[in-house]
């Protein structure tokens, strides 16, 4: 499963921008050159100044340093606990989907506007995913029980 996940990552954060893939002017630096290559969208300043916001000060530095592969082994694994009760793997996955979702929306929807405070609703998100979990965890539980 992390070999898939991976695989994924890989494909869409490093994949030169083309007219079939799009461009990726507002993800990161380079242009439509033949040798961009956006590497890790640690890369692109727009995410960049949004990990700076999300990630703990004293975890910034092995954050930016690590290969591709290790970073996301090591967030995808990371089950510490925030200051807000969250795991730490649950938001940085929903930050890479957010930031992703935002890249495509601001390529492709001409009046789309980032949310104002962007790790707020990250982790809003990650707080609604934590109390559907939790709600479908009561309900499995209560199949069992009765059946």
């Amino acid at each position: 499963m992390l070999v898939t996940i991976q695989n994924k990552i890989s494909f869409y954060i490093a994949t030169p921008p083309s007219n079939e893939n799009g461009r990726d002017e507002l993800a990161g630096a380079g242009g439509l050159k033949a040798s961009f290559r956006v590497a890790r969208s640690r890369d692109c300043p727009i995410a960049v100044e949004f990990w700076n916001k999300i990630v703990p000060y004293g975890r910034r530095n092995g954050f930016y340093m690590s290969n591709l592969s290790d970073w996301v082994s090591e967030n995808v694994n990371n089950r510490s606990e925030g200051s807000n009760g969250l795991m730490w793997c649950k938001v940085c996955a929903l930050s890479c989907y957010s930031l992703w979702n935002w890249r495509n929306k601001d390529m492709h929807e001409q009046n789309f506007t980032r949310p104002n405070n962007q790790v707020q609703h990250v982790i809003g998100l990650a707080k609604d995913y934590y109390t559907a979990v939790c709600a479908n965890g009561v309900a499995v539980q209560r199949n069992v029980i009765i059946s």
